[in-house]
């Protein structure tokens, strides 16, 4: 029984997380979120906490899938290739008609002004990323697959601010060309 009950938790959150990255926290209503969840509004608050405590369960499953689906780009395969493999992968999502941008980066425009711990999350967010990114071109600068002439930290914060902005522009529905031709310009910085 407790498997189905989280089974059951699982697909309410990666409801409500469909729910917020279509619609922003601010257009979310309860009402939205009992019609897309199934449960109501009392099943809902005591499972999950508040409307705000729901969001952050959602932005905190939507960072860890995004993260989980990055670093597979680096099992068995040189770091040079995952880095690529990565943008590749982030171009094609971003020219996708249907993406609606970055739920993290659709959080903080939206509403991390005026929230602090939405903020501070999506920071920490970006700093994992940025972790990640700077370790895969180390690696590949030990291994001379790309230039060792820049910083890793400082080509990692150059790559993730380019991906930032590729993915608030996923809104503007750009064409996979221009997008292609950004992703050539960023790896380009590595070689």
């Amino acid at each position: 029984m407790a498997r189905k009950i989280e089974f059951e938790r699982a697909e309410v959150l990666q409801n409500a997380l469909d729910l917020f990255w279509k619609k922003g926290y601010q257009n979310t209503t309860v009402r939205d979120l009992t019609s897309a969840t199934g449960l109501n509004e009392s099943s809902l608050y005591n499972t999950f906490g508040n409307k705000h405590a729901i969001f952050m369960r959602t932005l905190k499953l939507y960072q860890q899938t995004m993260s989980g689906e990055l670093m597979a780009f680096s099992v068995n395969r040189p770091p040079r290739e995952a880095i690529e493999l990565m943008w590749r992968w982030l171009a094609k999502n971003t020219a996708d008609d249907s993406n609606p941008g970055c739920m993290l980066l659709n959080a903080a425009n939206e509403i991390g002004h005026e929230d602090e711990v939405v903020r501070q999350y999506v920071l920490l967010a970006y700093r994992r990323l940025e972790d990640m990114v700077c370790d895969l071109i180390s690696k590949a600068q030990q291994a001379y697959e790309i230039n060792t002439a820049q910083d890793a930290r400082k080509l990692a914060r150059f790559m993730v601010l380019t991906f930032q902005g590729m993915k608030s522009s996923a809104v503007l529905n750009l064409n996979k060309q221009a997008v292609d031709e950004v992703v050539d310009v960023t790896l380009s910085v590595l070689d």
